[in-house]
């Protein structure tokens, strides 16, 4: 574990001033427009990047010997920050450089976070996995609170987003170091004998032939659109309440707390994670929103939160863990990738339904994710009855 602790350090310092830069974008992004459309428009940018380049940036991690797309992503990605820096704090900043700005992470993230995901496969063995991914949890989780109130505190203090940008631009270039002196070598697709479309469908034919993965994207995409659900609730309910929106802070915080201890609890678990954890994990997902439709009171909206929260992280730690343990390295790139894909899938249309208004209340609200994750139920009971317990359910030798 000692020679990939420059990754928990590196991911606490993005985690933190990542959380930093995106509220300090929010506020300044509205403080520019006086529009909500336009914070909306911060998560659009970001999924639909995703949604459309995603797979090809799994493809260019399989490609790449010593995974140098890795560090090239990460460097990439601070040098185009502190350019954006520089251009921000030299003609002051717009709607539009903010928003490209964005694009630009989104776009080098797109490799360096799955690519990161593959090193870390090749470093650790499989006992270390399920250790390092507790951890990485709890330090994630940890930054994440202390984050969004470091930037706005920033914001106000420095009167600019510029120093919310280098920092976060340091934490690529620290990220970029640490995976160029890492010399994993893993089995990589030939960039000779295949164009980027062949590399695309063996990924997705290798998909194919796992039930156990698709089963796991199918509910990655119900997942994905109820918890965005739940950052759209919070809000509404706690204006709701007599406490108002004084509540969402709390809120969002007991989430974390919750999530750090799932992450330590996680990382002392050495066996191998069963596949039928993460499918009974989308139940436990169906309770938060009965919470929000029948206990609409500050009590219902802290427990759902909470078991939102732990219920996320869970999937998160256990999925990465699973893929790392049971995909060859040389479909990883491609596999995690179609992962991710599948999450931006699953948040679009609640993201733009709330955008225009379709979903306008907070009981269709409810109603909605109620009916995603009841699909995603469905999709549990149909495997549990019909796949192969012991090959499909349990992670393979």
């Amino acid at each position: 574990m000692r020679k990939v602790g420059w990754v928990l350090y590196g991911l606490g310092f993005s985690t933190l001033t990542s959380g930093a830069w995106i509220a300090g974008l929010s506020i300044e992004i509205y403080e520019l427009s006086q529009s909500l459309a336009l914070l909306s428009a911060i998560w659009i940018i970001r999924i639909m990047v995703r949604l459309f380049l995603q797979p090809i940036a799994g493809t260019i991690i399989d490609r790449s010997p010593s995974l140098r797309a890795v560090w090239m992503a990460y460097f990439l990605s601070g040098w185009f920050g502190l350019t954006g820096a520089i251009w921000i704090g030299a003609r002051g900043p717009s709607v539009f450089a903010l928003l490209a700005l964005v694009m630009i992470f989104q776009i080098f993230e797109l490799v360096s976070s799955p690519g990161l995901q593959k090193l870390i496969q090749g470093e650790l063995s499989r006992s270390d996995l399920n250790h390092f991914h507790g951890l990485r949890l709890a330090v994630t989780r940890s930054a994440a609170i202390a984050g969004p109130a470091l930037g706005a505190g920033l914001l106000t203090k420095a009167g600019s987003i510029v120093p919310l940008i280098v920092a976060f631009s340091a934490a690529q270039f620290f990220l970029g170091w640490g995976s160029l002196r890492s010399r994993v070598i893993l089995p990589c697709v030939s960039a000779h004998h295949h164009t980027v479309y062949t590399v695309l469908k063996e990924g997705w034919q290798y998909a194919r032939t796992r039930k156990d993965l698709l089963a796991i994207f199918v509910l990655a995409a119900t997942a994905s659109g109820g918890w965005r659900m739940v950052e759209i609730l919070v809000p509404a309910l706690s204006h709701a309440t007599v406490f108002g929106t004084g509540l969402t802070g709390p809120a969002y915080s007991v989430s974390a707390v919750g999530s750090i201890a799932m992450g330590l609890v996680l990382s002392h678990y050495r066996r191998d994670y069963p596949l039928r954890w993460i499918l009974l994990s989308q139940l436990v997902n169906l309770i938060p929103f009965a919470l929000f439709i029948w206990i609409p009171s500050p009590t219902g909206i802290i427990i759902a939160v909470l078991m939102t929260g732990m219920n996320a992280d869970f999937h998160d730690v256990v999925v990465s863990t699973y893929l790392q343990k049971t995909v060859p390295p040389e479909y990883y790139g491609r596999t995690s990738s179609t992962y991710r894909t599948v999450l931006a899938i699953g948040a679009l249309p609640v993201v733009m339904a709330t955008w225009i208004h379709m979903i306008s209340t907070v009981a269709v609200a409810s109603y909605v994710s109620l009916v995603l994750l009841s699909l995603g139920g469905i999709v549990v009971w149909w495997m549990l009855r019909s796949v192969d317990r012991h090959h499909s359910l349990t992670i393979p030798e």
